[in-house]
Parts: C-alpha cells; structure tokens; sequence
C-alpha cells in the first residue's frame, strides 16, 4: 500500500488516524506497509544505519514467530530510496486483543524527524482501527524527537508494571576504531592490569557454534544462582532456536574463554550493522584471582575492532546508576547494581533512551485505567501475574 503526495507535498488526510494531524511530507515520498516476514531490503537499511539494532530487522520478527509473534512493517521510500521504517510486533493475548510493541523504532536517517511522525501515525492508525489493547514504544537510543512525537499523539510513560518490562533505558558504549593502546588508555587502571593477570594466566578465547550452547547455558545459570537471580530467558531451548535464525546471517556470535580445555566463562552477542552487542554472560566462578572476565571482555573488543565493527554495546546499565554515572559518580559503593562499577571501568561512554511509551486503545481497559485501575495493575501481585504471561508471550518461559 503507497501514500501518495499531492502537490502541496501533503498526504491525504488518514481518517483513521485517531486525531493525528496531518503531516507535510517531501513529494516523492511514498510508505509500503508490509506484513511479510522477510524483507531483505529493509534489513539492509537498518544494517547501515549508525547503532542498528537487530530487533528492527525481519530477521528478528522472523524469529518471534515461534512463539506466535506477527510483523506490520511500514516503510518510507523518497524517489525509491528507503529513508526510514518502524516494524511492530504484533501479539495476540488470549481473546481480549492484540498487543503491539515497537523495538528501538523508528528508524529514520538523520534529519528525517518529519518521515519519523508520518511512521507513528501509521502504527497508531493501525492500533486503533485493530483495537489492540495498548501498544509501546521503546526508544532507539539517543532519539533526539521520538519521545515528543508520541507524547503529542496520547502516549504516556510506560507502567512498570505492565509487559513488557526491564527496558533498557541506559548502556556503556565503547568505541572501538581507536588503536589498542588508546582504548586501554581510556580503562581504569585496575582494569588494565587485570586484563595483564587473565593474558598472563593462559587464558584463550575462541569462537562458539550451535553446539557450545548448552555450555555457555550452564555458565550463564552458574552465574545467575551466585547473584541469587533467576536466568533470563529461562529455557535454554530459546537460544537454540535463536542461534537456527539468526546465526546463517551473522547476527549472533558466541565467545568461550577456556583455561586448557577447560570453559570458564563465555559471552552471546548479537552482530548486526557497526555494533556488536554483549547480551547474556556467564561465568563457572573458577579462576577468579586470574580476572577471566576482565580477559573475555577485552578480547570480545579486540575482535569486534578486527571485524570490522565500530562499537561495543554493555547492553544496560541500572537507572540509578546511570544518573550517578551522569553526575561523575565513581565510587563503588554508590552504585545499586555490582556490574556497574566493573562496566565502567572499560572506558565506554553513557548512552541514554527515555522511558517506554505506551497508549491504551481498548475501550474498556481506558476506561478502566481512568477510574484508578492502574493502582491495581501496579500491585505486587499484578506485577507477579502480568510478567509471568509476557514471558509465555515472548517465549522466554
């Protein structure tokens, strides 16, 4: 389906956009929606784009169709040339409706704030003429007008207790195209002399496949029950049906860091565009005078630089943590979260996304909502019951 531009550059007004005014677009411009769950020519748009990331590719909504997950994609094309898209994850949740949810989108290139409205108009049109119950917005990172463009569309900050939650909002982002010399520079000097210990040690990191799965997820569970946590995802078989999806394209990597033939610790990352991104570690606890950690993490950066990437992604710090960070906190002690402080001492730079959007468009769930029912959703046992069924929903349980 086009959008044609009438002379004035102006789109025809959208009756179904639910109040949404209409915006002055370039003439030539025109938006294909899409349901179909490839698209080799939007992937390689987000590939190319600074920071891509891999929850706005096809290939990523190719894989949530597992666990019953449906993309709307709409993108916008100047003279046949992709400027900008949004992909929405669309679920269905037991017979009360649809729910939508919008991974780091939009994505536009720089300057195209107007192509950015036109996209959320879009997907709001097409919540709204669905009824879906509520649909959310989680920020690419570092957007400049996203958060203003919803917000004037009826969007309000995202519950915490409403799925999906534990958004990232802040990370530690480490450039990696400086020599090796200035990004160990940049390291706190604790951080580089235990990263002398682990090369000292004999430590080696080497590539992991398909069938370093189950180790890598009895290290990350290993990890998990020192910090006293449950591991997340909670079924091993959600990274084997990853890997079958994304790894024939590059998307992810697996890093094992091995004392002799013993694993110790090991790292799954996601590869997509100029950014490699750390998202799940795990560690046995052996060898920890010898600083595995610290070795693993510099060696995923000397290869994420030798591969070409331009930066490594921490993949989240705490909130608190971040506006210490952002006051020029250092101190241990201050930090809620105990990977902050070893997150840190890498060097990265602080990168930070509002808060989640979200906007309810079931008619009875609003009216719920505004009669005070979110003091109900916002209980403990509201919160127990909601993140229990996202789970099953993302196919993570």
């Amino acid at each position: 389906m086009s959008v044609l531009i009438d002379a004035a550059g102006k789109p025809p007004l959208d009756k179904k956009t639910n109040g949404c005014d209409s915006i002055p677009l370039p003439q030539g411009l025109t938006i294909e929606k899409s349901d179909a769950f490839a698209d080799k020519d939007w992937d390689r748009f987000v590939e190319q784009l600074p920071g891509a990331h891999h929850e706005q590719t096809s290939i990523w909504a190719q894989f949530r169709r597992h666990c019953g997950w449906q993309p709307v994609r709409w993108v916008a094309s100047l003279h046949g040339r992709i400027v900008g898209g949004v992909q929405v994850l669309v679920r269905p949740l037991a017979r009360l409706g649809h729910v939508g949810y919008v991974v780091h989108g939009p994505l536009c290139e720089e300057g195209r704030a107007d192509v950015e409205e036109m996209l959320v108009d879009k997907a709001t049109a097409h919540a709204h003429k669905h009824r879906f119950i509520y649909q959310v917005f989680d920020f690419p990172y570092c957007t400049r007008t996203l958060e203003g463009t919803l917000d004037r569309r009826g969007y309000t900050p995202h519950p915490l207790s409403i799925p999906p939650t534990s958004l990232i909002t802040a990370t530690l982002i480490m450039d990696v195209r400086p020599t090796h010399d200035e990004i160990l520079k940049n390291m706190n000097a604790s951080v580089r002399r235990n990263i002398r210990y682990g090369e000292k040690a004999g430590f080696e990191m080497i590539p992991g496949s398909e069938e370093h799965l189950d180790t890598f997820w009895h290290l990350m569970v290993a990890i998990c029950n020192r910090r006293g946590t449950d591991p997340s995802p909670s079924n091993p078989d959600f990274f084997k049906k990853l890997w079958k999806v994304l790894a024939p394209h590059g998307y992810v990597r697996l890093f094992l860091v091995r004392l002799g033939e013993e694993v110790v610790a090991a790292a799954f990352a996601f590869t997509v565009g100029d950014t490699a991104r750390v998202w799940k570690v795990g560690w046995s606890g052996a060898h920890q005078r010898k600083y595995p950690n610290h070795f693993m993490w510099w060696s995923i950066a000397r290869w994420v630089k030798a591969n070409g990437f331009k930066q490594l992604d921490f993949v989240w710090v705490d909130d608190h943590d971040a506006k210490l960070l952002a006051q020029g906190e250092k101190r241990p002690a201050a930090f809620r979260e105990g990977t902050t402080f070893f997150k840190m001492g890498f060097g990265g730079r602080l990168v930070t996304a509002p808060a989640a959007r979200s906007r309810f468009f079931h008619p009875a769930l609003r009216i719920f909502v505004r009669g005070g029912g979110m003091r109900l959703l916002e209980s403990c046992a509201s919160r127990f019951l909601l993140g229990g069924l996202w789970d099953r929903l993302a196919g993570q349980a």
